[in-house]
């Protein structure tokens, strides 16, 4: 049943955590946050925007007019810049409408490979990642990769190839037809000192790494396939970014809020970390020298995308809040 109330804000989303950070912020504000929990059956909800900013607008849109309540809705995913911004909106359903994380994991680094490939001319650099078959459903939550040691690369099930012959993981050379793979004349490995540029070169020549946000863009900078870590730090894939974007509709005041926030990082070959879900053990920042699975919960929310979004969103609109 709708209900009027200058008081209130509805946050869509069944996630309790995400409706305490959010009622943090809005407890300022003199706002009751509520849930979708704390009402009966909603529309459904086609989420078929071109943008995250589209899809924030029109989940709050249909609720806010369903409720006649002050909806914010938020929308986000990752983007990858090898992959022109993929999978971008589509980040929850990369592998599939009921896809898993690992599903997802798998694939994203399976379209990496095919890249990679591509970009070293069908030699190399696509045997660097990470098998498919050594995610596991636990590792959408950051577990370590199964063992690899001689095991062939697969993507989809089936086993990789470079020219028509097997990519194999044995134990830190990555093998291709038995013999050890090249990249620019150089041995790729894994958990070794994989080809490529120097780290901090590659940095320079991909730039800043950021995008259009919101867009599905890549960064202005061209990716490289592999870098070369340092003794403790992973083979960087490509420059990446979560990106995240706010939409509060009311329905009282006629009002539409919004805002987006960025997380910049990298993607890596293989996933790393205990904590997250996701694509976070994949995402590695450099300056915290860590993936999104691997920092602290509270270090985690303090430089998320959805933090740097509600920063934005409060800084921006405070003043209509009130």
């Amino acid at each position: 049943m709708p209900e009027e109330s200058g008081g209130v804000v509805v946050i869509a989303t069944r996630n309790k955590g995400k409706v305490r950070e959010f009622a943090h912020y809005f407890a300022r504000y003199g706002k009751e946050v509520r849930s979708l929990d704390d009402f009966d059956a909603m529309p459904e909800i086609i989420e078929d925007g071109a943008t995250f900013a589209d899809n924030a607008r029109i989940k709050a849109s249909i609720i806010a007019r369903h409720l006649n309540l002050p909806v914010l809705a938020d929308d986000s995913g990752l983007c990858v810049d090898l992959l022109g911004g993929d999978p971008g909106v589509y980040s929850a359903r990369y592998a599939g409408e009921h896809a898993s994380d690992a599903e997802n994991n798998a694939k994203l680094l399976s379209e990496l490979g095919a890249m990679a490939s591509a970009q070293a001319g069908g030699t190399a650099g696509y045997a660097s990642l990470t098998p498919v078959d050594s995610f596991t459903e636990p590792e959408q939550h950051g577990g370590s990769p199964g063992g690899v040691h001689g095991n062939p690369v697969r993507v989809d099930g089936n086993p990789a190839r470079v020219d028509g012959n097997p990519v194999r993981v044995d134990g830190n050379s990555v093998r291709v037809d038995g013999n050890p793979a090249r990249l620019d004349g150089n041995p790729v490995r894994v958990d070794g000192n994989p080809a490529g540029k120097d780290m901090d070169a590659a940095r320079q020549e991909d730039g800043s790494g950021s995008g259009a946000a919101g867009t599905g863009q890549a960064g202005s900078g061209s990716a490289s396939a592999v870098t070369e870590p340092g003794e403790q730090d992973p083979a960087l894939l490509s420059p990446a970014r979560f990106v995240c974007a706010l939409a509060l509709v009311d329905p009282l005041r006629g009002d539409t809020l919004e805002a987006e926030g960025t997380c910049e990082g990298f993607v890596i070959a293989e996933p790393r970390g205990a904590g997250g879900f996701g694509y976070d053990p994949l995402f590695y920042l450099t300056e915290q020298g860590m993936t999104m699975a691997e920092l602290p919960l509270e270090e985690k929310n303090r430089i998320s995308h959805r933090a740097a979004a509600l920063q934005q969103f409060f800084e921006s609109h405070a003043t209509r809040l009130i």
